[in-house]
């Protein structure tokens, strides 16, 4: 009783053809076959990729080459925000007031001799401090 024989397959399957009819079948069975094909094709390639990286030999450093590959860096600098700096210490700026960059010293300053103009200051900075508050004008 808990088992179906043959003929209760063949009345399923004939239900099934008849809500879905042939052609939506067939369509099904074409997209099925598509996607095991696409996936056998995926796994193969991935071995192949993988058997690649394997192969190959590993570059040698020398050091010169070590030396030519620290001399590039690749960065990502922002031109555009609000950022707190480093600031000349001995400097008190006052809100809205210009902050140049000495790229001597690399910090910012409110002296404009020699230097590279960077924004404004956001906010009030006392004579200690070692940051302060810039936005940048892009």
């Amino acid at each position: 009783m808990g088992a179906f024989s043959i003929w209760h397959w063949l009345i399923v399957l004939l239900v099934v053809v008849l809500v879905f009819g042939t052609k939506k079948l067939k369509n099904i069975g074409a997209d099925l076959g598509a996607a095991v094909k696409g996936f056998k094709d995926g796994v193969k390639s991935g071995e192949s990729s993988a058997d690649d990286k394997a192969a190959a030999p590993a570059p040698q450093v020398t050091a010169a080459g070590a030396a030519a590959e620290k001399t590039t860096i690749d960065v990502e600098a922002k031109t555009k925000g609000v950022f707190e700096l480093k600031k000349t210490s001995a400097q008190a700026w006052t809100q809205g007031a210009a902050i140049y960059w000495d790229n001597t010293a690399k910090e910012c300053t409110t002296t404009t001799t020699s230097n590279t103009l960077i924004g404004k200051a956001l906010v009030a900075a006392a004579n200690p401090s070692a940051t302060g508050v810039v936005r940048l004008n892009g």
